[in-house]
C-alpha cells in the first residue's frame, strides 16, 4: 500500500485487509476478464463486503467529506452519452492512465475534457 489510508481505517485495519487480500480467499467473488465501469464498481464493492467492510458506511463517509463545491459540481442526473472511437494506442494509454488515477475511463475522459476546456 502507498501509506495513505481511507478515513476510518487504522493501520491495523489496513494490515488485516492486506493479509486477507494476499491470502486470496475471495469466496463468491470471481471475474474472468478485466472489469470496467459499473461492473468494476460492483466487483470492488463485493470484495470490500467480503472483507467485512461496510461499503454503505464508506459511501456515506466519502459523500459527507466532500466540500459543498465538489458536491455541487457532481451531476445529479446523467447527461448525454458520447460515443467516441479512439485508435488502439490512445485507448490503451487512456485506460492505463485512468487506472493509475483510480478512475474509470468515462470519469477520466470527462475530467480531461473539462481540464482542456477550462484551459482554453
Amino acid at each position: 500500500m502507498n501509506g495513505s489510508h481511507p478515513q476510518g481505517l487504522s493501520s491495523d485495519d489496513v494490515a488485516e485487509l492486506e493479509a486477507w487480500a494476499e491470502a486470496g480467499d475471495f469466496v463468491g467473488v470471481s471475474a474472468g476478464h478485466a472489469l470496467v465501469g459499473d461492473e468494476a464498481r460492483s466487483a470492488g464493492r463485493a470484495l470490500l463486503a467480503a472483507a467485512g467492510i461496510d461499503v454503505d458506511a464508506l459511501d456515506h463517509e466519502r459523500l459527507s467529506t466532500e466540500s459543498s463545491e465538489e458536491a455541487a459540481a457532481q451531476p445529479v442526473t446523467p447527461g448525454p452519452e458520447w460515443h467516441v472511437q479512439a485508435p488502439g494506442p490512445l485507448d490503451r494509454a487512456a485506460r492505463e492512465r485512468a487506472a493509475r488515477e483510480g478512475k474509470d475511463l468515462s470519469t477520466f475522459v470527462r475530467d480531461v475534457v473539462d481540464q482542456y476546456l477550462a484551459a482554453s
